[in-house]
Protein backbone atom coordinates (compact mmCIF):
# COMPACT_ATOMS: atom_id res chain seq x y z
CA UNK A 1 0.00 0.00 0.00
CA UNK A 2 2.76 2.35 0.63
CA UNK A 3 4.33 1.80 -2.88
CA UNK A 4 1.47 2.69 -4.26
CA UNK A 5 1.04 5.80 -2.73
CA UNK A 6 4.66 6.59 -3.48
CA UNK A 7 3.12 7.02 -7.25
CA UNK A 8 -0.06 8.11 -6.63
CA UNK A 9 -1.39 9.85 -3.40
CA UNK A 10 -4.87 8.94 -4.45
CA UNK A 11 -4.51 5.31 -3.63
CA UNK A 12 -4.92 6.59 0.23
CA UNK A 13 -8.65 7.08 -0.44
CA UNK A 14 -8.94 3.62 -0.58
CA UNK A 15 -7.30 2.83 2.66
CA UNK A 16 -9.49 1.65 5.54
CA UNK A 17 -10.89 4.79 7.64
CA UNK A 18 -9.17 3.60 10.96
CA UNK A 19 -5.50 3.61 9.18
CA UNK A 20 -6.32 7.23 7.50
CA UNK A 21 -6.75 7.87 11.61
CA UNK A 22 -3.80 6.20 12.42
CA UNK A 23 -1.12 9.10 13.19
CA UNK A 24 1.73 6.79 12.47
CA UNK A 25 0.36 5.53 9.35
CA UNK A 26 -0.59 8.75 8.25
CA UNK A 27 2.97 10.03 8.89
CA UNK A 28 4.81 7.45 6.83
CA UNK A 29 2.43 7.88 3.85
CA UNK A 30 2.79 11.59 3.48
CA UNK A 31 6.58 11.29 3.97
CA UNK A 32 6.09 8.79 0.77
CA UNK A 33 4.03 11.23 -0.70
CA UNK A 34 3.36 14.83 0.42
CA UNK A 35 0.08 14.86 -1.47
CA UNK A 36 -1.31 12.23 0.67
CA UNK A 37 -2.07 14.84 2.72
CA UNK A 38 -5.65 15.54 1.12
CA UNK A 39 -6.86 12.00 1.84
CA UNK A 40 -5.86 11.56 5.21
CA UNK A 41 -8.57 12.41 8.31
CA UNK A 42 -9.53 15.81 8.69
CA UNK A 43 -8.14 15.37 12.80
CA UNK A 44 -4.68 14.64 11.46
CA UNK A 45 -4.75 17.88 8.65
CA UNK A 46 -3.93 19.78 11.90
CA UNK A 47 -1.21 17.57 13.20
CA UNK A 48 1.70 19.79 13.25
CA UNK A 49 4.10 16.43 12.21
CA UNK A 50 2.00 14.96 9.89
CA UNK A 51 1.66 18.59 8.19
CA UNK A 52 5.44 19.39 7.90
CA UNK A 53 6.60 16.00 7.00
CA UNK A 54 3.75 16.53 3.58
CA UNK A 55 4.83 20.07 3.03
CA UNK A 56 9.04 18.90 3.21
CA UNK A 57 7.87 15.98 0.98
CA UNK A 58 5.72 18.56 -1.54
CA UNK A 59 5.01 22.36 -0.42
CA UNK A 60 1.75 21.55 -2.43
CA UNK A 61 0.38 19.59 0.34
CA UNK A 62 0.26 22.54 2.23
CA UNK A 63 -3.35 23.31 0.29
CA UNK A 64 -4.73 20.16 2.53
CA UNK A 65 -4.00 21.30 5.94
CA UNK A 66 -6.23 22.75 8.13
CA UNK A 67 -6.17 26.65 7.31
CA UNK A 68 -5.98 27.90 10.80
CA UNK A 69 -2.85 25.48 11.60
CA UNK A 70 -0.83 26.64 8.49
CA UNK A 71 -1.37 30.72 8.83
CA UNK A 72 0.05 30.53 12.82
CA UNK A 73 2.69 27.90 11.68
CA UNK A 74 6.16 30.04 10.59
CA UNK A 75 8.11 26.92 10.10
CA UNK A 76 5.68 25.08 8.20
CA UNK A 77 5.70 28.58 5.80
CA UNK A 78 9.97 28.06 5.67
CA UNK A 79 9.44 24.49 4.85
CA UNK A 80 6.84 25.03 1.97
CA UNK A 81 8.67 27.85 0.76
CA UNK A 82 12.29 26.05 0.61
CA UNK A 83 10.50 23.19 -1.05
CA UNK A 84 9.09 25.66 -4.00
CA UNK A 85 9.80 29.67 -3.54
CA UNK A 86 5.99 29.95 -5.23
CA UNK A 87 4.08 27.29 -2.30
CA UNK A 88 2.56 30.71 -0.28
Amino acid sequence: MLIAITRDASVFKSVLPALKAFDGFALKAVRLNGNALEHVCDTLRGNREIVLAAVSNCADALKYADPDFVYNDHELAVAAVKKNPEAL
